[in-house]
């Protein structure tokens, strides 16, 4: 063993470590929005968490909102367009230092307007090909290999 206390036979006098406190949860709805085989990212603000790094938008849920509702809301918010929830394409779970995140994917069918980035630094349209291109946090990435493998898209080669 290499522990000094053990060695000393003083183990017992250590205080015992705390366990660590729950971690809050978010449960995030992410508007998936495709035009024409191109998908639309957006760029986070460099102030916000893992800013200055591409993503798909999204809506941290609020109480009573369904997944739908709070998708709609971070197209409206974030980028001044109207879209229609659709199917969900899947669930990604990912925790960060001081919380637990749970992504809800949904597949979303622009209804109204042009991307502005309201909320965010950038917005813009790429072609599901170069996706990979983009420097995307690992919870994206995956949500973007869910919807490669997705029926509800467009067909990529």
């Amino acid at each position: 063993f290499s522990c000094g206390a053990f060695a000393a036979g003083t183990q017992h006098e250590r205080p015992a470590r705390k366990k660590a406190r729950p971690l809050p949860h978010e449960d995030t709805a992410v508007p998936v929005i495709e035009r024409g085989g191109q998908v639309l990212l957006v760029r986070r603000p460099i102030a916000a968490r893992l800013g200055g790094m591409w993503a798909f938008p999204a809506a941290i849920r609020a109480d009573g909102e369904s997944i739908a509702a709070a998708a709609e809301r971070a197209a409206r918010e974030g980028l001044g367009i109207g879209i229609r929830a659709g199917a969900p394409v899947g669930v990604v779970e990912h925790t960060f230092t001081h919380v637990r995140a749970t992504y809800h994917a949904v597949r979303c069918t622009l209804t109204a307007g042009d991307p502005r980035p309201l909320l965010y630094d950038e917005a813009a349209w790429v072609a599901w090909e170069r996706v990979a291109d983009y420097a995307l946090p690992v919870a994206q990435r995956r949500i973007a290999a869910l919807a490669a493998e997705s029926t509800l898209f467009t067909p990529r080669a």
